[in-house]
C-alpha cells in the first residue's frame, strides 16, 4: 500500500511539473505575441508624432494623405 501511495504522489508530481512547463510556455507566447502587437502600435505613434512635427498646422485630408 506503501508503494503504491508513493507510486501516486510521484505521478502527481511529473503531471504538476508538466502542466508548469507548459503555463510557462504558453504565457510566453503570449507575452511576444502581446510586446509584438505593442511594438507595432509604438511605431505608428511615433510616425504619426513625426508627422505632426514636421507640420504643426495641418488639415484633416493632408493627416490622412501623409499616414497612408
Amino acid at each position: 500500500l506503501l508503494l503504491l501511495a508513493w507510486g501516486s504522489a510521484r505521478e502527481r508530481a511529473a503531471i504538476v511539473s508538466e502542466i508548469g512547463r507548459e503555463t510557462q510556455a504558453v504565457a510566453q507566447q503570449l507575452a511576444s505575441q502581446a510586446w509584438a502587437g505593442l511594438k507595432s502600435h509604438l511605431l505608428s505613434v511615433q510616425q504619426t508624432a513625426q508627422i505632426l512635427a514636421r507640420r504643426p498646422h495641418l488639415t484633416e485630408s493632408e493627416f490622412h494623405a501623409a499616414a497612408e
